[in-house]
């Protein structure tokens, strides 16, 4: 995909070096925003314990996407609703 932003995730891990990361738990765009440009490698958007929902998660994502941090989603159950 031409034009992506380099995962400094992936980058690090190939590297062997560490990689840091946290949870977003607010399901505030403005916070996922803050956090990626923060200089974190990966972000765990926590729909399980978290305030957010399926609605906030999508402009939290694009919030993080110009950033190059690794997002991860961790999902209330596996349900077939989710």
């Amino acid at each position: 995909m031409s034009g992506a932003i380099p995962s400094r995730f992936r980058a690090r891990l190939k590297a062997g070096e560490p990689v840091v990361g946290a949870f977003v738990n607010l399901g505030s765009a403005l916070t996922a925003e803050v956090m990626a440009i923060a200089g974190y490698d990966w972000l765990v958007f926590d729909l399980e314990h978290g305030a957010g929902d399926e609605a906030a998660l999508l402009s939290q994502l694009q919030a993080v996407a110009h950033t190059g941090v690794a997002a991860f989603v961790r999902v209330e159950g596996i349900d077939s609703a989710r």
